[in-house]
């Protein structure tokens, strides 16, 4: 039978010396212990540690970093992408000296390049009352008539006042009625978000996306614009507001004398003699 023995079984003198022995500690504090007999000796010199005091010695946990303290992260890839220069150009429109009136120009522009791109797409075919120069132009001037209209009818509209709602129904710069809004999928489509201007105009564009290519009119027949925008109802307001439009220099016809001319035949080719016998002209 094997005999085990433990540290209670050792005499208290001898119990520390074992202790030492088997844990590690320095020499000085097992050399102020009891010497160990020799049996004793190497029996604690030659047993490995127990695997929870290996344990408890060798995972130590770090203390966790203070995030105050960590360094900010670096970034080591490509640069970030500097956002696209805005357009310069601002075209004419009535609501330019109001002091939202640029910030609504550049909203109609760049929505008539997104989600109503087919607007200046089309040609509708009552454009020459309109715009003369509409059909050679480029489609930023298109674009450009398109904003310069929809601002006339905005003053008759709403004098220019987001807030306005009209008959309690229609709400902000154009009188867009929500449910209008909502069968377009504009963004806004409740009386009080569409009596933010930008918010209006983008969805005002979103409804000529769809009149415009359908009817293939500006205004004639009722049909187009004047479909959706009462004021293109009446003669009158229809007559001012293309007064107005086709003196816009984005409605102008390119003068002929612009046209490029052909480039001149080589003076090689004028002095050069023709095959013999070949007619002479006179």
């Amino acid at each position: 039978m094997r005999t085990t023995m433990t540290t209670r079984s050792i005499p208290g003198g001898l119990r520390g010396a074992v202790l030492a022995s088997l844990l590690g500690l320095p020499g000085a504090l097992a050399a102020q212990s009891a010497p160990l007999p020799s049996d004793l000796a190497a029996t604690a010199t030659s047993a490995p540690l127990a695997p929870a005091l290996a344990a408890t010695a060798v995972v130590v946990p770090r203390p966790a970093a203070r995030p105050e303290l960590a360094p900010p992260p670096v970034n080591v890839g490509l640069p970030p992408a500097r956002p696209r220069a805005r357009d310069p150009y601002l075209p004419a429109a009535q609501w330019n000296d109001e002091s939202r009136g640029p910030l609504w120009t550049r909203v109609m522009m760049s929505a008539l390049e997104g989600h109503g791109a087919e607007v200046p797409a089309t040609i509708p075919a009552d454009i020459a009352t309109w715009c003369p120069g509409y059909e050679q132009a480029s489609l930023r001037d298109r674009r450009a008539f398109w904003t310069g209209l929809m601002s006339g009818i905005a003053y008759y509209e709403s004098r220019f006042q987001p807030e306005v709602v009209g008959a309690g129904l229609y709400h902000g710069l154009l009188q867009i009625y929500p449910s209008t809004a909502d069968a377009v999928d504009c963004r806004a489509d409740s009386g009080s978000e569409l009596q933010s201007g930008t918010a209006n105009l983008s969805c005002a564009v979103r409804i000529m996306s769809v009149v415009v290519p359908d009817h293939d009119v500006v205004a004639a027949g009722g049909r187009g614009i004047a479909n959706q925008w009462g004021p293109m109802s009446h003669g009158w307001v229809r007559d001012e507001i293309a007064e107005w439009t086709r003196s816009q220099d984005y409605c102008q016809i390119a003068p002929l004398d612009t046209v490029p001319r052909p480039q001149d035949r080589p003076y090689a080719l004028l002095t050069t003699p023709g095959p013999a016998g070949a007619p002479v002209r006179g």
